[in-house]
């Protein structure tokens, strides 16, 4: 998986918009675009069983409730949230 701490420029709390872009763009280089919200996976109903478990040791809620692909941006979300707060 990407070395997402250690990428040059997501570490400083007072990154400009230029750098943030450029780092982005360094990343997707490196490791390729994220994958297509229109993505075969997203389409299938329920969350799967590692979906689950991410979702219960994250504390989202009513995860069984959620469909695949909306439990899968509520992990992101929760994940990017946690990475990104203290720097907010």
């Amino acid at each position: 998986s990407p070395p997402w701490p250690d990428v040059v420029g997501f570490s400083s709390p007072g990154l400009e918009l230029e750098a943030a872009l450029a780092a982005a763009e360094e990343l997707v280089t490196k490791y390729g675009s994220p994958p297509k919200r229109s993505a075969p996976w997203r389409r299938k109903g329920k969350p799967s069983e590692g979906q689950l478990r991410m979702a219960h040791t994250l504390g989202i809620p009513n995860a069984a409730d959620k469909t695949r692909a909306r439990l899968s941006d509520d992990i992101s979300t929760t994940l990017a949230a946690r990475r990104l707060d203290p720097y907010l």
